[in-house]
């Protein structure tokens, strides 16, 4: 018999949702209050929309965006940044001094320490 059949007749059995297994399932996937806070980023509208934004360029600053997490600056490091976009670290330089060039970020270097990324009104 499928695995997929007797999951199907258990719930039918139970008398129970299938959706409500699946919100079950999904929330013990979450071990945590604080996992389940940052399992997501909120990324403005106007950063997908922007036509001025390449695509690295809108993962880079979905990457700065999602450190931020409802603060406007934030302090990843570039090979961290470059993981996270899928990107190389050498193009995460060029991307960030394009970015600032556009606006939409303000690099403020801290000599011995991370360079802080003030995320600006998106380029407005």
């Amino acid at each position: 018999m499928d695995l997929e059949k007797v999951e199907y007749k258990k719930i039918v059995k139970r008398k129970a949702s299938p959706f409500g297994l699946a919100k079950k399932l999904i929330t013990n996937s979450l071990s945590s209050k604080k996992e389940r806070k940052s399992s997501w980023t909120e990324v403005p509208n106007k950063i997908i929309d922007d036509p001025r934004l390449s695509c690295q360029e809108k993962m880079v600053l979905i990457v700065l965006q999602r450190y931020a997490f409802k603060k406007n600056n934030c302090f990843p490091s570039v090979p961290t940044i470059a993981e996270m976009a899928n990107i190389r670290v050498q193009n995460v330089y060029k991307i960030l001094k394009v970015l600032e060039n556009k606006r939409f970020i303000k690099k403020h270097l801290r000599p011995g320490f991370a360079t802080i990324y003030e995320i600006l009104n998106f380029g407005i």
